[in-house]
């Protein structure tokens, strides 16, 4: 044994016995902590633990009890709604593939939008991973695959990257969540013809840049509630 730490059990064996309990207590106390944190949240955010609410909102909360919800959920709720194991394939771009472990053997599919495909992806894969062997996933915060707003330029140009993400992936299927802003803008100068609308135009065009390489069907989720509604 070397002579430091034979002088450390020395200085150890010297402590009080009130030290000693104290360092127990302290390191059981971490621990305890460290291991039951989730639990011991969980049971900070509820009122009472007879629940008849998952989301522990009970009547009559006051501002506070809304506030304490407000930060568990901030805290809690992204880890939840991601779904691990998504692979990027395609360098310099940020969609990623699901290789799914239980593969079904149907469909190849496609999922993209604005930040709605992210926030939805993991609910989506729960339902149709047993129909799929893939599903590809392209998620663009703030920018819708139909239309951008005249003055987002960054948005004009991802719709390129909504096209070449179809183009890469060519799915049986493939699904648009997106809750829509730029499509929800008013006609231009009070004129009502849809035909010369020009977010109307861009967002055919789109569809057509998205069709020929989807090989079955696109569905067009839309959010709820609408914006501009």
């Amino acid at each position: 044994m070397h002579f430091s730490e034979s002088k450390s059990f020395r200085c150890f064996f010297k402590l009080l016995n009130i030290s000693i309990t104290i360092l127990v207590i302290t390191f059981f106390s971490i621990n305890f902590i460290l291991t039951r944190g989730d639990v011991i949240q969980e049971t900070y955010t509820s009122n009472t633990p007879n629940l008849t609410r998952l989301d522990g909102v009970l009547p009559n909360m006051t501002y506070d009890d809304a506030d304490r919800l407000n930060v568990y959920w901030q805290q809690t709720d992204l880890n939840g709604l991601i779904e691990p194991g998504c692979i990027n394939r395609t360098n310099g771009k940020v969609w990623c593939d699901f290789e799914l472990q239980e593969k079904g053997k149907d469909f190849k599919i496609a999922i993209f939008g604005n930040s709605l495909t992210f926030n939805h992806h993991k609910m989506f894969l729960q339902e149709c991973r047993h129909r799929s062997y893939n599903v590809t996933m392209y998620s663009e915060c703030g920018c819708e695959p139909l239309a951008a707003l005249p003055d987002e330029d960054h948005c004009k140009r991802h719709l390129l990257d909504f096209v070449d993400f179809l183009k890469s992936a060519k799915p049986d299927y493939a699904f648009m969540f997106t809750r829509f802003f730029a499509t929800g803008s008013p006609f231009e100068n009070n004129n009502t013809d849809l035909e010369t609308d020009s977010t109307y135009k861009e967002m055919m065009n789109q569809i057509e840049q998205f069709t020929p390489y989807i090989k079955k069907k696109l569905y067009i989720l839309d959010a709820f509630p609408r914006t501009n509604s």
